[in-house]
């Protein structure tokens, strides 16, 4: 009877450890895209805030790409990023994450 019951606890064992296998991929990945949609997003918005009051390229470093587009009376920004994320089994996945903010142009543009 003592040794069906260690069978059982080690199975219990080894599936919840193939499922934690599946599972901690999915959470890892879905929280680095949190956190690079959350970036791309901030930076999107600053630039596009900076050039509508501005009217200047900001110096913009780091991974983020940004695209300005002006048109009559408004500052498009769209700004990305590739984040590379290991999906199930180990396996390399790349994601871009992009955002796009449209702010109208101020009146009174100040100097940087």
């Amino acid at each position: 009877m003592r040794r069906q019951h260690g069978t059982a606890l080690m199975e219990i064992i080894i599936i919840g450890f193939a499922v934690m296998m599946m599972v901690l991929p999915v959470i890892s990945m879905v929280a680095r895209l949190t956190e690079a949609s959350g970036e791309v997003h901030a930076v999107a918005r600053d630039t596009a805030v900076w050039v509508a009051r501005h009217g200047s390229d900001p110096q913009i470093g780091g991974e983020v790409d940004v695209r300005l587009v002006e048109r009559a009376g408004t500052i498009e920004v769209v700004a990305s990023r590739d984040v590379q994320l290991i999906g199930v089994g180990g396996t390399a996945i790349s994601w871009t994450v992009r955002s796009r903010v449209e702010i109208p142009v101020s009146l009174y543009r100040s100097r940087p």
